[in-house]
């Protein structure tokens, strides 16, 4: 986030919450046949999911920790962020599941005019564009910085999709 830090949400920030909720959603209804969930802002640790379908009441701890873990799609740690950090498992193709969330957060950070690109602009400010740059070649690199200077007024969608260009 650009705009607000800690426990602080304003609108452009709940963006971020909006796509968690689709694609949780998504996942538990479409992946798990559950019918019933509500979600609930606590205000300091974000969103919770409670899922009130019987059969989700009955799950064991095992079971809890099954659908949890397939909820995981990073390792935890400091590259959290970086492709390398996806759990594959030991498969050659993303799991449609992690494809269908693709798609969900796809829109909320590039499409959406209230997005995240959009709203926060974060290809603008923080360390959020050379953390993203970091995973490039040299030449890649040069290409993106020589974009921003001969583009100094380009916004973040505009970045963006120099960089979608770039890794095309």
């Amino acid at each position: 986030r650009t705009c607000c830090h800690g426990s602080k949400l304003c609108l452009k920030c709940w963006t971020f919450m909006k796509a968690a909720i689709k694609t949780l959603r998504r996942t538990l209804t479409e992946d798990f046949g559950f019918k019933h969930t509500l979600f609930v802002y606590s205000g300091r640790r974000g969103v919770h999911c409670w899922v009130c379908d019987k059969a989700a009441r009955k799950l064991s701890n095992d079971q809890r920790t099954a659908v949890a873990e397939y909820l995981t799609l990073v390792t935890p740690g400091a590259s959290k962020a970086r492709s390398e950090a996806v759990k594959m498992n030991g498969c050659e193709e993303l799991h449609p599941s992690i494809t269908e969330a693709y798609k969900i957060c796809e829109y909320y950070f590039r499409d959406d005019p209230q997005g995240i690109l959009a709203a926060q602009d974060i290809l603008k400010k923080g360390p959020h564009l050379a953390n993203i740059l970091d995973g490039y070649t040299s030449a890649e690199k040069d290409a993106v910085s020589k974009y921003i200077k001969d583009n100094p007024e380009a916004t973040s969608q505009q970045i963006w999709a120099q960089l979608e260009k770039i890794v095309a």
